[in-house]
């Protein structure tokens, strides 16, 4: 383990303290006081500061470029968007969320020259520990004595954040972390026990869609995922279903209790937490002003692309492309993936469910996204690195 931290150095080891404290940050102790955001928006501006320090930004590739053209795109459109509407549009709910997010990958995809899959993967082992130590204190301090029979919820300090970065964890334990001692291997157990019994506990059921997104990328995928634990998993899984089968009493109680968050299920409204009425008055929003939106609607609507057309209307379009690219990217990584480009789908995937049910995903709220457009700045880079060297081997002749 001290070989282990020692082998941290330069940017991975800056890269790795910055997730640890991020994660810690959105302890609900930090939540509560306000301080953990303060601490989020500071360490990423030291991040671009670090970047600028380097002199070492990086405009190559297409990838890179279009992304910025997208944001530029973004900022001049909320800019007549607030012309013509006479509300703010940089200061609705999208603009400083987009804008971290996007600094973060503009960051990360500079640090990639330096930062190879084997140094991410040191990262998001940090990122692992982290999450692993505040699962275990969120079931056992806050969590443990929730009241499943009720459709209110005892805890009040976001919980869909928390839960985003329990996923992560989650998705991180089951891919990249390479368990080859028997601490690792309690270790990983530890992990997954309790970052899939909080989030049960949190009731966030749009992260509950993200575990059966890694169950199935766990079965099926034949590459980066260890086969004793795609056994593990698919016999807890068949378990599960037998159990089911024999005892459904049980499987309404699951559905009632976690899936359902004792809602009535037959009320479409009430079972996504008001969310179909948010969507219809959005689209009644977005319909009487379909150009430019309303610029800065400050009511909350829980679907992140109803709400960018109400506050935006056609001229948010720059946004909905920016959210949607990392997920396209990831597939296209797919075809030859190893256990980080698979870690990072699982992520990417899970949050681009989410922005069915949550206003600010892929983006925030607060940088609670942070993982996938860091994951995603780096390996796009190592991908634009690996491209250039294959171009130039193929230059010189070579077969």
């Amino acid at each position: 383990m001290i070989e282990a931290i020692r082998s941290y150095k330069g940017k991975t080891l800056f890269l790795a303290i910055l997730c640890i404290v991020a994660n810690l940050s959105y302890y609900p102790v930090f939540v509560a006081n306000g301080i953990g955001r303060r601490v989020n928006t500071a360490l990423w501006v030291l991040l671009g500061i670090l970047i600028l320090y380097d002199n070492k930004i990086s405009f190559g590739g297409s990838l890179i470029r279009t992304y910025t053209i997208l944001f530029a795109l973004f900022v001049i459109n909320s800019a007549v968007v607030s012309y013509f509407t006479g509300e703010n549009a940089f200061d609705n709910h999208f603009f400083q969320p987009a804008m971290t997010a996007f600094v973060i990958f503009f960051c990360a995809y500079t640090l990639g020259y330096e930062i190879d899959k084997e140094k991410l993967i040191k990262i998001c082992k940090a990122y692992f520990y982290s999450m692993l130590i505040i699962s275990i204190l969120l079931f056992f301090i806050y969590l443990r004595k929730t009241d499943l029979s009720t459709r209110y919820y005892e805890y009040r300090y976001g919980k869909n954040e928390i839960s985003v970065l329990l996923m992560c964890a989650l998705a991180i334990g089951c891919t990249v972390y390479d368990a080859d001692t028997h601490m690792k291997k309690l270790m990983r157990v530890a992990l997954i026990v309790f970052c899939v019994t909080d989030i049960l506990y949190l009731r966030c059921r749009t992260v509950m869609v993200g575990i059966a997104i890694l169950i199935l990328v766990m079965v099926f995928s034949n590459k980066g995922i260890k086969p004793g634990l795609r056994m593990m998993i698919t016999l807890f899984v068949i378990a599960c279903t037998i159990f089911f089968i024999f005892n459904t009493d049980r499987f309404d109680t699951f559905l009632d209790q976690f899936i359902y968050a004792g809602r009535d299920s037959s009320d479409i409204n009430d079972l996504s937490s008001g969310r179909s009425d948010q969507i219809s008055y959005g689209m009644s929003v977005f319909r009487a002003n379909e150009l430019f939106g309303v610029g800065a609607l400050h009511d909350t609507l829980d679907c992140f692309y109803v709400s960018v057309l109400a506050n935006c209307g056609i001229f948010g379009w720059p946004l909905l492309v920016m959210a949607v690219v990392p997920f396209i990217w990831s597939i296209y990584n797919l075809k030859n993936a190893d256990s980080v480009d698979l870690c990072f789908f699982v992520i990417s995937a899970s949050i681009f469910a989410e922005m069915i049910s949550e206003e600010l995903a892929p983006f925030g709220p607060g940088t609670r996204c942070y993982l996938l457009w860091l994951m995603w700045g780096i390996l796009a880079r190592r991908k634009r690195i690996e491209y250039l060297q294959k171009s130039a081997y193929i230059d010189n002749g070579a077969e």
